[in-house]
């Protein structure tokens, strides 16, 4: 087997500087091989980024890598490490060694835990451990002061700790796919925080302090059970993308005018009868997606919306669309498929930018009148026969 592995390193070798590398077919190889290969891919990996001082070693998606060489700690220059997409199970000691590490990506490996020394490399300024299967954070993770970004995404985190509002840097938060059930109060102490992403775990409420989060821009909401927004929400003035789909809303309060920043709205998949007239005062909004709601009518003053771009209503219960539709003069993209439309408005040939327009599953729809037809850009899809 020692034979095989050599001869087939020495084609990976060989690959690495031939502008045709020669294929190394792992899937011949048995679960020992393979093992064995990735470990000695690693090796030399390292060993090459040592000779060469780099200060950047990628070692993503070594298919059989479970164990990273102790030798990793030799790399004393490094500055970004990627070995994301391996079977690892843990992190050896040794990487705390690398003291000047800025970027550190161990996503979509196998993790169950992360090694004390981990929290030593206060240079951290982005840390990937998104898609492992850690239960928790370390409340150590006050030691990354310099941190911009922190992913953690689809792991079975059930809290974060306290210790994360001492990330002072913090921009990007990233744990989307776990199970909380709140957040920290202590995550109003995030005082440069942009971007926001809990989607897809169980909150069922949002903690006051979230109005803290005064300079957030993109917050992502989706897939909790919150059933309704907190007032504390329309504080956040400089949002820009907000993400409510999938919720259990009932309504969307009137509130929601005062997020006079915002450009993309994503509201579907709950279940609102309506929309508040207010909404028309978002003058910035180019996307709004209400898919998949209990929609029965839209308000008039939706036509204000003079930035509009794209409009997604399907899967809805309108029975017809308000003339104002006629207003939203940068319309490019209008899905109402699965509603009850029995025809639409005439002021729809005012939209000369309009380029897609879904209709399917409209039964009730037998006609379009030709002005909407030919409109130049204009691809209808679902038009009635």
């Amino acid at each position: 087997m020692k034979l095989k592995i050599l001869l087939l390193l020495t084609l990976f070798i060989m690959g690495c500087n031939s502008p045709r590398p020669a294929p190394v077919q792992i899937e011949k190889l048995s679960p020992e091989e393979c093992q064995a290969l990735s470990y000695e891919r690693a090796k030399t990996g390292i060993e090459q980024a040592l000779t060469e001082q780099a200060t950047k070693l990628d070692l993503a998606n070594f298919d059989c890598l479970q164990e990273l060489p102790a030798t990793i700690s030799d790399l004393t220059q490094l500055e970004e490490l990627n070995i994301s997409g391996n079977k690892l199970t843990e992190l050896p000691s040794e990487i705390g060694k690398l003291a000047r590490l800025q970027v550190l990506n161990v996503g979509r490996t196998q993790l169950t835990d992360l090694p004390p020394e981990l929290w030593q490399l206060t240079q951290l300024k982005e840390l990937d451990v998104g898609d492992n299967r850690l239960t928790s954070l370390s409340p150590d993770i006050k030691n990354l002061t310099q941190l911009e970004a922190l992913y953690a995404w689809d792991n079975h985190l059930t809290d974060l700790p306290p210790e994360i509002g001492q990330l002072s840097s913090l921009r990007e938060l990233n744990v989307h796919g776990n199970q909380l059930t709140d957040l920290p109060p202590e995550i109003g102490q995030l005082s440069q925080i942009e971007r926001l992403n809990v989607e897809d775990n169980q909150l069922s409420s949002l903690l006051p302090e979230i109005n803290q989060l005064t300079t957030v821009e993109v917050l992502n909401l989706s897939g909790n059970p919150l059933q309704s927004l907190p007032p504390e929400l329309w504080q956040l003035t400089q949002l820009r993308i907000l993400n409510v789909g999938r919720t259990q809303l009932t309504t969307l309060p009137a509130q929601i005018e005062q997020l006079s920043e915002l450009t993309t709205l994503n509201i579907r998949g709950n279940s609102l009868s309506d929309l508040p007239p207010e909404i028309g005062q978002l003058k910035l909004l180019n996307a709004l997606n209400a898919d998949n709601n209990q929609l029965a009518s839209l308000p008039a003053e939706i036509g204000a919306l003079d930035q509009l771009k794209a409009l997604y209503l399907s899967h809805n219960q309108l029975t017809d669309l308000p003339p104002e539709i006629g207003q939203l003069a940068q319309l490019e993209m209008l899905d109402v498929e699965a509603n009850q439309l029995s025809n639409l408005p005439l002021e729809m040939a005012q939209l000369f930018y309009l380029k897609r327009l879904k209709l399917w599953k409209n039964d009730q729809l037998t006609t379009i009148p030709p002005e909407i037809e030919d409109l130049p850009m204009l691809m209808i899809e679902g038009e009635p026969e």
